[in-house]
């Protein structure tokens, strides 16, 4: 079975600061990124990115049966259905983790942080590059043309949209929208 070590963190301030994130698979492969910076950037936001990259990876390379570890319990907890999610801007992150996992027949853990120490460094080396080129345009989720998790919400909620212009960012807001309102009834 293969391993793969995610680790996010959101670098000098949580919230609102550098969101990193990284992850690394027992095979060696390994990749790292920085969400954004400012305004809606937190340390569960890259635990979760984290996460999503690692399992899009693995999908894309048609990997199944993949352990993926993390030293984020909330991430474990509500990708596996356990917790509750309060906060509105982490319903399509869990939502595309829980589906993802689903593709990918694979299943989350929790690990201490002291078992995290590789993908933490890189996540750590991911904060310092964004750090280093801040004027260097980061690698924004927010742009990216919107998720197959976050279409499926939209139709589901009978929202009229464009797939092909559509962002990540553009459908996160409206889904957090959608989803409060309702919420309320």
């Amino acid at each position: 079975m293969l391993t793969i070590y995610c680790d996010g963190a959101c670098e000098p301030t949580n919230p609102g600061g550098y969101a990193c994130w990284a992850w690394i698979a027992s095979t060696g492969e390994k990749d790292y990124g920085c969400i954004g910076y400012g305004n809606g950037m937190t340390n569960n936001i890259a635990e979760y990115e984290a996460v999503i990259q690692a399992l899009n990876w693995a999908k894309e390379n048609q990997l199944r049966s993949i352990l993926v570890k993390i030293d984020s319990k909330l991430v474990v907890e509500q990708s596996n259905g356990n917790w509750q999610v309060r906060a509105e801007h982490l319903k399509t992150k869990v939502a595309e983790v829980s589906q993802l996992l689903i593709d990918t027949a694979s299943i989350i853990k929790w690990i201490p942080r002291e078992e995290n120490g590789k993908a933490d460094s890189l996540t750590k080396r991911a904060c310092v590059e964004a750090r280093q080129n801040p004027q260097q345009k980061q690698n924004s989720w927010q742009d990216l043309p919107v998720s197959d998790k976050q279409a499926e919400w939209l139709v589901f909620f009978n929202y009229e949209f464009d797939r092909d212009t559509i962002t990540r960012g553009q459908a996160s807001d409206v889904l957090n929208k959608l989803f409060r309102f309702h919420n309320r009834r």
